[in-house]
């Protein structure tokens, strides 16, 4: 895993009467979704995933797979970026539901896609609007960007990742 940014607070969470973990931004980047395992290797016990990925090309039982194995791994938030990333989301949920169902209480593995978004915009709300949900907050500081075939995002994420962390967004 690539370190782009450490210890930095979400801009919205400043709001927040209650004080949050300060986060850590890593990059992964992984040739196929099954190999996505080989590579998230989080530093706290529970993470938050950006898979940017091409949904076109997918097999739907791997993602599934992956999902199970994620959850199993300690992700408590899916962001999914890219074309028809809302597939991916949904499969996600599918491939996480039995995980789901042992959590206690309103807590769950939250999960949203972006296709509508640009990549700065998707990676904005990921650093600074992500939040697990209360009872999977303990321990939750990485903030994990999974980029699986396409090597020119991750170039992007490099290039854009300090301004959308540090400074206020675009209008």
């Amino acid at each position: 895993m690539e370190k782009l940014a450490g210890e930095f607070q979400s801009q919205i969470s400043m709001i927040f009467e209650r004080p949050l973990a300060l986060r850590n931004l890593y990059l992964c980047e992984a040739h196929s979704i099954e190999d996505l395992h080989l590579v998230i290797q989080p530093n706290s016990q529970r993470f938050c995933l950006l898979l940017l990925m091409d949904a076109g090309l997918i097999n739907a039982d791997k993602v599934r797979e992956a999902g199970a194995y994620l959850a199993e791994l300690g992700m408590v938030y899916l962001c999914a970026w890219g074309p028809e990333c809302e597939n991916i989301e949904d499969l996600m949920d599918e491939g996480t539901r039995r995980f789901n169902e042992t959590l206690g209480g309103n807590d769950v593995i939250m999960t949203t896609s972006h296709a509508s978004e640009s990549l700065e915009e998707a990676l904005w709300y990921f650093v600074h609007s992500a939040f697990p949900t209360a009872g999977l907050t303990e321990d939750c500081t990485d903030w994990i960007l999974g980029c699986v075939g396409e090597s020119g995002w991750a170039s992007e994420i490099r290039r854009i990742a300090h301004d959308t962390i540090y400074l206020p967004p675009k209008d």
